[in-house]
């Protein structure tokens, strides 16, 4: 599902490199913090770098810190993680974090951790099975290794097998640092995927591709997720595990749309549009709570039906979209609009243009307040910087003029806020960018009339909102998909 995450990608890199209002916290809200979580500045400090190497002036808002942290101990989530790793009790999870030099025997559990991720991280490290000359050997055999080519491989990396507790920790590791393409390691893949070996070299072979070019099997792995598997009894079967279907319910849903499974070449294809049925067979009242950009039902059954109108699995759309994210790239790291030239400014404009269009949307733009609508062109719309509390209305239509669906965009939705939602539901770790940009021309709409002149920042919001749409036909309550 590579791909997926690739047309996700490529909103939020052209969103989160527009120019956005910094919300750095005061110090009141942050004594105000420390107050609610009952710990000093000094304790946060110390949680902070020893788990994750950061201080306070990491941060911009409070809610990016309440993110990192997470909750605090409580009695309900430690008895949680004790039930996880198999600890009969409280007093046996100190011995082992005492044992293992990560407290001492006169400190509690709370007051040094405070934060049950804290917890988590370090009793994950600290728990393993230990490595034996029997498993070992058996991960050696499994990936088809000698000793010497297992230390050979680590280091080369400027590692040691020497330097692992548990044979979880070194297996994880050699899959990072590659595994070789041998008779093992092939038949792994093979199983796991429930391919043939015909059927493997066939898909190498219809791409241009042979076996002989890949001395790893993580590569091959990596280039047959880009190439799009078949669909076999194993991953139709994972794809039902996924989504809680028996067989019978997946062809009644796809007949529901005139659908079939005959009609999907790559399990790819079918977890895509899955996704999409799944939207609309969903109670999505509480999605379109959660957006909060005006969207309902009907609307987003609109933009559902239209995203599915589009082949994401076309070549010559994602050659696009890939150089949409390598002219992206070509951008140096800005804080404002006022690091941008003019040229690069109506560079990152023609980017939101073609983005655009290579989804098949049209938009029109208005400024409204009560009974005032002001329309802007598109440029005017991505450059306006002074709003007077005017909220930002978008009709969103295909390029045949056919409408689809308006949202709206309110101040409170923009800045740092409105980028944390969008992250919440992709679960990506990100850096909103720091400040609105700042303009001393006079904008004019296309009806001539002048425009409100306070600061806002509607040129996020503008690309914020069409990725919320896009991420809104990802993410549905109750659902992950299976990420390879």
């Amino acid at each position: 599902m590579r791909r997926i995450g690739r047309l996700v990608l490529g909103l939020i890199l052209i969103m989160s490199l527009m120019p956005s209002v910094s919300f750095a916290f005061s110090d009141q809200e942050l004594a105000n913090f420390l107050k609610t979580e009952k710990i000093t500045e000094e304790q946060l400090n110390d949680h902070l770098q020893r788990f994750y190497e950061m201080s306070v002036e990491d941060f911009e808002t409070i809610e990016e810190i309440e993110y990192m942290l997470g909750d605090k101990i409580t009695t309900e989530n430690l008895a949680e993680l004790l039930e996880g790793y198999e600890l009969a009790s409280e007093e046996e999870l100190k011995a082992l974090l005492v044992e293992n030099g990560e407290m001492q025997a006169t400190d509690t559990i709370r007051n040094v951790f405070i934060y049950i991720d804290a917890l988590y991280m370090t009793v994950d490290s600290n728990t393993g099975t230990p490595i034996t000359p029997e498993n070992l050997q058996q991960l050696l055999d499994e990936n088809g290794l000698t000793i010497e080519e297992l230390t050979t491989i680590f280091t080369d990396n400027e590692d040691s097998i020497e330097s692992y507790r548990f044979i979880e920790d070194l297996e994880d590791m050699l899959y990072v640092y590659g595994r070789p393409l041998n008779d093992q390691t092939l038949q792994l893949l093979l199983s796991d995927y429930g391919l043939t070996l015909e059927q493997l070299n066939g898909i190498l072979a219809e791409n241009g591709d042979s076996l002989e070019n890949y001395d790893s099997i993580d590569d091959l792995e990596y280039a047959l997720l880009d190439y799009g598997m078949p669909i076999t009894e194993s991953n139709l079967q994972d794809l039902l595990d996924t989504y809680e279907l028996t067989r019978e319910e997946l062809n009644q849903l796809l007949a529901k749309y005139d659908d079939a499974l005959e009609n999907y070449e790559t399990i790819d294809e079918l977890y895509f549009n899955l996704i999409f049925y799944m939207i609309l067979e969903e109670d999505s009242g509480e999605l379109l709570n959660d957006l909060g950009i005006g969207l309902d039902k009907q609307e987003l059954v609109n933009l559902v039906k239209h995203f599915m109108t589009i082949d994401f699995m076309d070549s010559d759309f994602m050659e696009r979209l890939t150089e949409i994210e390598t002219r992206l790239g070509d951008f140096d790291e800005f804080e404002s609009a006022n690091d941008l030239t003019p040229e690069q400014m109506n560079e990152m404009i023609t980017l939101y243009h073609e983005m655009m269009n290579l989804f098949g949307f049209e938009a029109k733009y208005y400024l409204v307040k009560r009974d005032d609508r002001i329309a802007l062109s598109e440029q005017e719309a991505l450059t306006l910087e002074n709003t007077n509390g005017y909220d930002l209305l978008i009709e969103l239509y295909n390029l045949d003029g056919d409408f689809l669906a308006d949202i709206i965009l309110t101040a409170d939705l923009f800045g740092s806020e409105l980028i944390d939602k969008i992250g919440d539901k992709l679960d990506v770790v990100k850096t909103a960018p720091k400040e609105a940009a700042v303009s001393n021309e006079v904008v004019k709409t296309v009806n001539g009339g002048k425009l409100p002149n306070t600061a806002g920042n509607y040129t996020e919001g503008l690309l914020a909102g069409l990725a919320l749409m896009l991420i809104g036909a990802f993410w549905f309550r109750k659902r992950t998909v299976k990420q390879s």
